[in-house]
């Protein structure tokens, strides 16, 4: 069957992790191709939809964006984090901050979204300031299953982000249905909670 005559198929996109990182201005480069050097903080989510064909799947990705701005973790709802078929977690590389925070972003999220969702690291703003491969490898170890340097003002590395977090998608629905094609490693998990917090 063609692409043409496959029903679109939508994927919940979450991404997370404290304020100033850029996660917004991540999705509106991708979206848009635009950046707005005005800083805007994300009250509550941000929503947005991109269409795009991978390997011939016809797919939305419904992008949210969760506020992290002077919010601590563990106020936000882990609702927010429901039905989500990948968690791109962003942390600055010149804000040690934000990179301080990511295991708890990590742990919201795994709060409530099954065990075989996808989970990506990103650290953005690499046109301010770059980490070595190497270290960035070490920080997202066997708990993420990519890792990925970007900068949502000159584009580096976006395309690349939100593409690969699609193939990666396709390939958790794969393993699923048992078919063949891509396979998505298992990451390391901590037990899951007795009780899932769905509201806060």
């Amino acid at each position: 069957m063609s692409v043409e005559k496959e029903a679109t198929k939508s994927y919940k996109i979450i991404l997370a992790g404290h304020g100033y990182t850029g996660k917004t201005s991540l999705v509106r480069q991708y979206t848009d191709g635009r950046f707005n050097e005005t800083y805007v903080a994300t009250l509550g989510s941000d929503f947005c939809v991109k269409r795009i064909i991978r390997n011939k799947t016809r797919m939305d990705l419904n992008l949210w964006t969760l506020s992290g701005q002077q919010c601590d973790v563990s106020t936000v709802p882990s609702v927010n984090f429901r039905f989500a078929d990948a968690v791109i977690i962003v942390f600055a590389i010149n804000d040690d901050k934000s990179m301080s925070v990511l295991d708890q972003w990590k742990q919201k999220a795994e709060e409530i979204v099954p065990d075989d969702t996808v989970f990506v690291l990103v650290a953005n703003k690499c046109d301010m300031k770059r980490i070595q491969t190497r270290t960035l490898e070490q920080i997202s170890g066997s708990i993420y299953h990519r890792s990925f340097q970007t900068s949502a003002k000159t584009g580096e590395g976006v395309k690349d982000l939100f593409e690969s977090v699609a193939d990666m998608v396709l390939a958790k629905e794969a393993n699923r249905n048992a078919t063949p094609g891509f396979k998505l490693r298992r990451l390391s998990r901590p037990p899951r909670k007795n009780s899932l917090c769905t509201s806060c």
